[in-house]
């Protein structure tokens, strides 16, 4: 990971699941944006009042406040791959996980 000195309110992240992969629920202490450039994907998320599940393709995007726990999963036989920013210019210890905390 490389950090830019200039980029102190945005972070971004390169996303590339494996064709069956998954990322368990989590939550960030920041806003997340992404955008799909290639593959599908399973969005599930959830606030206290509302849960839903998308599937996601290219030139898709989503969108979680800070807060919002959400999960993903790859779709078909190929990779997943999405470009993310964060609100908050680190990406560092940004993620929560569900598990993680009990």
């Amino acid at each position: 990971m490389r950090g830019l000195p200039i980029a102190t309110d945005i972070a971004g992240a390169h996303l590339f699941m494996n064709a069956g992969g998954a990322r368990e629920m989590h939550w960030h202490n920041s806003a997340e944006w992404a955008y799909i450039v290639d593959g599908h994907c399973r969005l599930r998320w959830s606030t206290r009042k509302r849960a839903e599940v998308v599937n996601l393709g290219p030139g898709d995007l989503w969108y979680f406040p800070k807060g919002h726990g959400h999960a993903i999963q790859t779709l078909g036989p190929a990779p997943c791959h999405a470009i993310l920013a964060f609100d908050d210019g680190s990406i560092r210890n940004t993620a929560r996980s569900a598990s993680a905390t009990g």
